[in-house]
């Protein structure tokens, strides 16, 4: 399990993100995302941010036009699951640590729908 302080689209693997109110387990592969918010209080955010539509959902990754430690992950998804792109900002990324490396074969990849 490899820290890392950067992560873009094009790596595969899963990764686990940690931010001041959630942990992100990411899949670029298979193209979802799952959020499970910490459960102590971080900060004065913390309200709006533990009541994000589909918590602990997996959702469908459509980018990350931002991941790296120290600022706000941004994620663009499918929460809706209707194709209209959500656009979330998270709070500051404080970890990125690679879970695995996935192989292609087993996973969808990128740019095909969810089954």
């Amino acid at each position: 399990m490899t820290q890392r302080r950067e992560l873009t689209r094009e790596e595969a693997g899963t990764f686990e993100i940690k931010t001041g109110a959630s942990v992100y387990v990411i899949d670029t592969l298979a193209a979802t995302a799952v959020r499970v918010p910490v459960r102590e209080r971080p900060g004065p955010d913390f309200d709006a941010a533990a009541a994000l539509r589909r918590n602990q959902e997996l959702i469908r990754l459509i980018d990350i036009r931002a991941c790296a430690v120290g600022v706000p992950m941004v994620l663009l998804l499918d929460v809706r699951r209707d194709g209209i792109v959500t656009l979330r900002r998270t709070t500051i990324v404080e970890s990125i640590r690679r879970l695995r490396t996935s192989s292609a074969s087993s996973h969808t990849r990128r740019g095909q729908k969810e089954a």
